[in-house]
């Protein structure tokens, strides 16, 4: 437990902790910083925040770049986010996925086209895939390769002209 008063570290990091009851831990970082935060802990939990209030537990903020950035090895979960009564993930705005979707196109006079997404695939993955414009025509199936890190999107028909298909890799 800190004590009122201002603690200086590393990188150019300087922690405050006002003395007063119920104030702000503050963890402020001078222009030649060049670590924000770093918490390890040997038991598996970097850090615990915990907010006894209707508030946010956790607010974080960038002017220009990522305000929260998140990774984790092969075998782990980068973000994990759960409320088995309410929403568990809400973004206001657009969601990009890069890796995990995009857009293919069937040539003229086919009824496939085999995509290979930049994200890995394994046995659980889901493709959603739908016909983005164009002929009046819709997708029939979607086969998983997972073998081979691809899938095949089928339409309904064979295509007079090229047709887009936009399509989103989960799981």
């Amino acid at each position: 437990m800190l004590v009122g008063g201002t603690y200086k570290t590393f990188n150019g990091l300087k922690l405050t902790n006002p003395s007063t009851a119920n104030a702000t831990l503050t963890l402020e970082a001078d222009a030649h910083a060049t670590t924000t935060l770093l918490v390890t802990a040997a038991d598996g939990h970097g850090m615990h925040v915990d907010a006894n209030t209707d508030g946010n537990a956790i607010v974080a903020t960038a002017n220009t770049g990522t305000a929260v950035e998140a990774s984790a090895n092969a075998d782990g979960t980068a973000v994990l986010a759960s409320n088995y009564l309410g929403v568990a993930l809400h973004a206001d705005g657009r969601v990009a996925m890069p890796e995990n979707s995009g857009i293919a196109t069937v040539r003229s006079g086919r009824r496939s086209v085999r995509v290979s997404p930049d994200a890995g695939m394994v046995e659980r993955s889901i493709v959603v895939a739908t016909v983005n414009g164009g002929e009046a025509m819709a997708v029939r199936n979607v086969a998983l390769d997972v073998a081979n890190q691809a899938f095949t999107v089928h339409l309904t028909g064979t295509t007079r002209h090229a047709v887009k298909v936009a399509w989103l890799l989960l799981g």
